[in-house]
């Protein structure tokens, strides 16, 4: 029987990561910088908070879907 770690090494050899392209690529990442646009946006410029709001949107919306698959493969196994 193939361990949790080979499954998910063999998984990954086999699929793209959804994060791997994204700005922000993972949820302590987002969470400071959504601080930094929220409680220091004004030391940036609109410019620069443009670019992390949407690097924001786009990493929220693949670790939306993210969720979304794992629920739904979850309730197949059910």
């Amino acid at each position: 029987m193939a361990s949790a770690a080979d499954i998910g090494t063999t998984h990954q050899s086999r699929s793209h990561s959804p994060y791997a392209d994204l700005e922000i690529a993972e949820g302590a990442t987002a969470a400071i910088e959504l601080d930094r646009l929220l409680f220091r946006g004004d030391a940036m410029t609109a410019a620069e908070r443009q670019h992390l709001r949407e690097a924001l949107l786009r990493y929220c919306a693949v670790d939306t879907m993210s969720m979304v698959t794992l629920l739904d493969r979850l309730r197949k196994l059910a």
